[in-house]
């Protein structure tokens, strides 16, 4: 849930627009992995439409935390309790894997710094190159726990004034912090240490959001007619657009403005479209993390049923093929993800804050 956002916001409660665009960019990023005749790259935008999200979540729940004592802690504590227990839940079934069957690696033994940076959100590196968490979509993490580490210094940064002042305070350090971020990223060889692999000009993303949450707070918000369009041409930019490669410096230009645009125009829209807004995809987009997270886990059951049931297919008519094998990944690890966050993960969440005495934890976006 997104916490209140103060008078001029309009909504003291869940965004449902986010939570829609959760469960697009969630399903989306499932549409580029899922075994397919030919790829589909154009869904990898999911992702900077989650970056987009985090920082407005980030920036939005600030508002309550900054009335609090000791915000950044407080901060950490809940993204923490949020986000590593399922991710290393799954990392270490994911290791119990591979232990037992090596094929189903990327790399088919990781080595020991590949199976600790995984649990601490750290790139590694091998000697062909960078290297993949277990959870290969734990990439993005990486990126989340980043952005974690700098809100927090941001709100101790800002702890010792008003409230009113703490929320332009913490753009104080965000803004040039990214920014250099963003430009050693532009500079960056793969000479440099793995973990300066978080050095990339994606940060923006995150910073874009942070700032439409302060646009938010201010009450600056586009017409519907407006918001509608730049809804429309960011669907459009995610259709139409793609960098040379996902890791290049333009993905911030081809995929990233297009989530501004979206995630802008879905907060604007929100009184619109909040009545029409079905539930069912109000629990997907509550189970987005887990369906991020338990893809991977997934599509090896796919790609043996697209064996047995749809080789011939394949073969004689591979777009038709394609189509039905991304309509079963997006129903299997749709359902699965919604099971592992009614069964699994809420039930974890719940019995942590028990155990911790900590107030209720807002969800987060990944």
């Amino acid at each position: 849930m997104i916490a209140a956002m103060g008078p001029k916001a309009g909504f003291a409660g869940e965004y449902y627009g986010i939570q829609a665009l959760r469960a697009f960019a969630a399903l989306a990023v499932v549409a580029v992995h899922s075994p397919r005749p030919s790829p589909w790259f154009h869904g990898q935008a999911g992702v900077d439409i989650f970056f987009v999200i985090s920082g407005f979540v980030m920036m939005i729940s600030s508002t309550r935390l900054l009335l609090k004592e000791n915000p950044a802690r407080l901060f950490l504590w809940r993204r923490i309790l949020r986000i590593v227990p399922l991710y290393w839940l799954l990392t270490g079934l994911r290791l119990a894997m591979i232990t037992i069957k090596p094929s189903i690696s990327v790399h088919a033994k990781p080595s020991t710094w590949n199976i600790i940076s995984s649990f601490l959100f750290i790139p590694s590196m091998t000697p062909d190159g960078p290297d993949h968490p277990l959870i290969i979509v734990g990439w993005t993490l990486n990126f989340e726990m980043l952005f974690y580490l700098l809100f927090a210094i941001a709100l101790t940064l800002v702890h010792s004034r008003k409230a009113i002042e703490k929320r332009g305070g913490t753009l104080l350090f965000l803004v040039p912090a990214i920014g250099l971020i963003a430009l050693l990223g532009l500079l960056r060889t793969d000479a440099w240490p793995a973990w300066t692999a978080l050095a990339n000009p994606i940060v923006l993303e995150f910073l874009a959001g942070v700032m439409l949450a302060r646009l938010t707070m201010m009450g600056s918000l586009p017409k519907p007619w407006l918001a509608t369009i730049m809804v429309g041409l960011g669907l459009l930019g995610f259709l139409l657009l793609v960098p040379d490669t996902p890791e290049a410096s333009s993905r911030v230009l081809f995929w990233g403005i297009p989530a501004i645009l979206v995630v802008y125009g879905a907060i604007s829209l929100e009184g619109i479209l909040r009545p029409h807004i079905p539930q069912w995809l109000l629990l997907l987009g509550s189970a987005s993390y887990a369906i991020y997270l338990i893809q991977g886990f997934i599509f090896p059951v796919i790609h043996t049923m697209s064996g047995l049931f749809f080789g011939r297919m394949v073969q004689e008519s591979p777009s038709q093929a394609g189509w039905i094998m991304l309509a079963i990944s997006l129903v299997l690890v749709a359902a699965a993800g919604v099971a592992v966050h009614l069964l699994i993960e809420r039930r974890m969440t719940d019995y942590l804050k028990q155990l911790f005495g900590r107030e209720r934890i807002s969800p987060v976006a990944l």
